[in-house]
């Protein structure tokens, strides 16, 4: 297996932590930054090429720094030390691998670190760019956890269109493990903020969920809503005709 780049920026105690996390990891390579030096780190970013990005959750700024490269697609594999309100910012998940709330131990990057090692795709940036787009358009609140959530149902389905068929038994299990939450909590974000979004008297949505508007029915299901955009998708991918 090649080597990994991981280029981390860090206070300096965590410096010393991880890399007596990683003195035995012949395989990663550490490029490691400390708090007064994130220019440095940007410009790192920007003239090199690197597997994983981890930013450890005291430093400050971090939404500024990880915004100096969002628009770049060799930097879609991110570990980032942080809580889950980092995930609210529609952008980010285009480009996290994993997220650890408790901060990390030597066992979960580890885990991290041979999983990334294996991929030997990046994720498709321009598909969850033009699922954003769709989203919007939908008026769904790009704020709220659903948005983050019906987005990566849309990616997962669209790359695996068998998940179809187990909706509630797989689907909901693999977003419950992404992002460490319920599945009923992930399930009762996404359907808040389709509501939210259908209650906006868009004409976008009446003419995309028209098949599931009636004189009494406003609000297609959360099944119907993301299968909708996935179904049109596949079709203009042409995946299905």
């Amino acid at each position: 297996m090649k080597q990994l780049d991981l280029l981390a920026l860090c206070n300096n105690q965590e410096q010393d932590r991880l890399k007596e996390l990683l003195h035995n990891r012949y395989d990663t390579n550490l490029i490691i930054y400390n708090e007064s030096e994130q220019n440095q780190f940007i410009n790192y970013l920007n003239n090199n090429n690197v597997d994983l990005i981890l930013i450890e959750n005291s430093i400050k700024n971090k939404l500024n720094i990880l915004n100096k490269y969002q628009n770049k697609e060799k930097y879609n594999k991110t570990i980032v030390v942080d809580d889950y309100n980092l995930l609210c910012y529609k952008y980010l998940d285009d480009y996290l691998f994993n997220i650890f709330q408790s901060g990390y131990n030597k066992d979960l990057l580890y885990i991290s670190l041979d999983t990334i090692q294996k991929l030997n795709h990046y994720y498709n940036i321009p598909l969850y760019q033009q699922i954003n787009t769709i989203l919007d358009k939908t008026n769904l609140p790009n704020n709220k956890k659903g948005y983050i959530y019906i987005k990566k149902a849309i990616y997962e389905l669209f790359n695996n269109p068998s998940l179809v068929q187990n909706f509630d038994r797989k689907l909901y299990p693999l977003l419950s493990k992404t992002y460490h939450k319920s599945t009923y909590s992930i399930e009762r974000a996404m359907r808040y903020s389709i509501n939210k979004a259908m209650n906006s008297n868009n004409e976008y949505n009446n003419k995309l969920f028209s098949k599931y508007i009636t004189y009494d029915k406003t609000v297609p299901t959360t099944q119907e809503y993301i299968l909708t955009i996935v179904n049109n998708l596949l079709t203009e991918y042409g995946k299905i005709s």
